[in-house]
């Protein structure tokens, strides 16, 4: 049963990891590996939290603690540090199974769906601008041509009246 479930660790293309209550991993599947790039004893000398963004420190270890308190976390996306210094997206679900503290956890590379994400948000906002210029240029036309409007009509009114207090007779 054991090499069944080292197999099923070993294969998976998701991360997963085992970590102690220190935060430090005590075992990392190959893709864990692979994806961050470090070699597993460098994965192993520091807690996890030493590869998170950041910006992520908090969130994550606030959700740990509801973990540890031997609640299901909701999924936790964070950013992990590459050994290449870029930062990965990754997607957790984590929970403790033993009265030891161990935390079994399972992640997804989740970098190409937030860069998408951005990419879109990103095209969302230049096309809310394009529209809005375009609302306030049409805007600046039609008051143009109100003004125009305004100003030649008010014109031909006042030279028919000038016209008619010219006229002889009157």
């Amino acid at each position: 049963m054991m090499a069944e479930l080292d197999t099923f660790f070993n294969i998976s293309h998701d991360l997963f990891c085992i970590v102690n209550r220190q935060g430090y991993y005590l075992r990392v599947n190959p893709a864990m590996i692979k994806l961050m790039a470090y070699p597993e004893a460098e994965l192993m000398l520091h807690p996890f939290t030493y590869f998170l963004h950041p910006e992520d420190v908090v969130k994550t270890k606030k959700e740990d603690e509801r973990v540890m308190q031997g609640k299901r976390n909701r999924v936790v996306n964070n950013r992990f540090r590459s050994r290449d210094g870029c930062y990965r997206w990754l997607s957790w679900s984590t929970i403790v199974q033993d009265k030891k503290g161990v935390i079994y956890a399972v992640a997804q590379n989740i970098t190409e769906q937030k860069r998408l994400e951005e990419a879109l948000k990103k095209e969302k906002q230049d096309s809310q601008r394009r529209l809005l210029r375009a609302v306030i240029a049409t805007q600046e036309l039609e008051r143009t041509q109100i003004d125009r409007e305004l100003h030649d009509n008010i014109n031909q009114v006042l030279t028919t009246v000038k016209l008619f207090i010219e006229l002889p007779g009157k």
